[in-house]
């Protein structure tokens, strides 16, 4: 079985309508064998005001393994 997941979320701020973030977090898991899966993910959000010298969008891709034991 082939395993996606995903979750994206969107945070308004209630005081001031240009204050946002918002956040996708997306994954594909791959068996490999019976007890191991190989995971890619990616994530990527985005925040409309920051603090001094940070940047507004940032994204990450990582992968590695996971070990099912049942």
């Amino acid at each position: 079985k082939v395993i996606v997941n995903h979750e994206l979320y969107f945070q308004p701020s209630l005081g001031h309508s240009n204050n946002f973030r918002w956040q996708a977090d997306i994954g594909l898991e791959l068996p490999l064998w019976k007890f191991l899966n190989f995971k890619i993910n990616y994530l990527h959000s985005r925040e409309s005001i920051v603090i001094e010298n940070q940047k507004q969008e940032d994204s990450m891709l990582s992968f590695g393994f996971t070990l099912k034991s049942y």
